[in-house]
Parts: structure tokens; C-alpha cells; sequence
């Protein structure tokens, strides 16, 4: 990075530098679909390094551009030291204000409901389940023993068989999700789900058999638009 960033022979090199791994980061991210939430730009943070440098090297250049057009004198090298300080109290400043309305310094306690939810749940399925997730399915799977199936990610057919392979010999389904989640898993497995508790905002339900047979699950039953496995 020193050779990057010192020398005129190197401010080309440096400048497409800069420039390439900047955009390399913005046109991946143009691609990505874009939710409401601030924390979604996440994916921009590896590009972020060269924006800080390039600000860097913009700003030396600018004071160096303001002293030399109007000589190098004490009160100008004063104001130079003055200015950049008051830059930097204000940035500090803003970033400050902007964790505390973002609550950013409570990230780690608000992601803890995933690992501690699945551990909660786990408590109370019994081994051999099937469990149905969303959100929580990477927890599930990092923090548990649980069997689990993304709902998200197969399709409805795809579900509907899974479910008639278990179910009957003796693997019941359960769901952990969240609070929304349950209408999409209802309509690709209908069936009678009973909602048993609740870990924070993370319910578990679970799917009861009909006694006198199940046919609710079937296929032509479920959402017709969902026919991807």
C-alpha cells in the first residue's frame, strides 16, 4: 500500500487501483437485490477500504494544492491543521450519532434470538423430526442436531414428498419460523399446524396427522404457482 499511495510515477497505477476496487465491489452489488434494511449494504464492506483511501489521497492533495497556490506559510499550515481536525471531529461525531440511532453496538445481542431460539426448540422436538424453517435455517443448522428443510429454498412438490416419506413412519414436522413465515409453509404443506410456543419472535409449530388418513399435503392441494424442486 505505501508504494500504492507515494510517488507521481505510481498515481496512475494508484488511481485504477482505487477506481477498480471500488466498482468491482458497487456492479457485484448492483446485481444483488436490495432490501429496506441499512445493513443490507454489508456486501459493500470489502470496497470500502479503497473509498477511505481514496478520500485519504484526495484530501493530501487538495491541502497540498491550497499551500502551494498561496505559498507555505505559518497561518496557512495553522489553518490546514485546524481544518482537517474539525473534519475529523465532525466525522467522529457523526458516526457516533449515526450508532446510536442505527443501534449498531447491539447487533450481537439482537442476532442472538437465531442461535438461542434454535436451542430453545430443540429442547422440546423430539429426535427423528423433520423441522421446516426460514430465517432460522442456518442457525438450525450450526447450532442443533435438528433435521432441517429451508422451505425457502425447494419447492412445494419437493416438500409435500419429503413430507410423505417421514411423516407416516414416524417422523413428525415441526416448524420454527417467524412471524409471517408460517402462511407460506401452510400453503405449500396444509394440514392441520399447531402453534406450541414461542422463543422471542420465533414460534415452533408443529403438524398434526389426521387419524382416519392425511390427505392434506397433497400436491394439487398446495400453491399451484410453486413448481420448482
Amino acid at each position: 500500500m505505501v508504494r500504492v499511495t507515494s510517488g507521481a510515477q505510481h498515481r496512475p497505477k494508484r488511481r485504477a487501483l482505487l477506481i477498480t476496487w471500488l466498482v468491482t465491489y458497487v456492479a457485484f452489488y448492483g446485481m444483488y437485490k436490495i432490501y429496506d434494511q441499512w445493513w443490507a449494504t454489508r456486501f459493500l464492506l470489502p470496497g470500502a477500504p479503497a473509498l477511505i483511501v481514496g478520500g485519504l489521497v484526495a484530501v493530501h492533495r487538495a491541502m497540498r494544492w491550497w499551500i502551494e497556490r498561496g505559498g507555505e506559510t505559518q497561518a496557512r499550515r495553522r489553518t490546514m491543521y485546524v481544518t482537517t481536525a474539525m473534519v475529523a471531529v465532525i466525522s467522529l461525531v457523526w458516526l457516533g450519532v449515526a450508532n446510536v440511532r442505527l443501534r449498531t453496538f447491539a447487533i450481537r445481542d439482537q442476532e442472538r434470538i437465531y442461535r438461542e431460539s434454535v436451542r430453545w426448540a430443540a429442547e422440546r422436538i423430539p429426535p427423528g423430526s423433520v423441522v421446516v424453517t426460514g430465517l432460522v435455517s442456518g442457525a438450525a443448522f450450526y447450532y442443533s442436531d435438528l433435521t432441517v428443510v429451508n422451505q425457502a429454498t425447494v419447492g412445494t412438490r419437493f416438500l409435500v414428498k419429503i413430507r410423505k416419506e417421514t411423516e407416516p413412519n414416524g417422523h413428525p414436522w415441526y416448524a420454527l419460523l417467524f412471524p409471517g413465515e408460517i402462511i407460506e409453509v401452510k400453503q405449500k404443506i396444509p394440514g392441520d399446524w399447531q402453534r406450541l410456543g414461542n422463543f422471542a419472535h420465533v414460534e415452533l409449530w408443529q403438524r398434526v396427522p389426521k387419524i382416519n388418513g392425511d390427505p392434506a399435503g397433497d400436491p394439487s392441494s398446495a400453491r399451484a404457482s410453486d413448481e420448482a424442486v
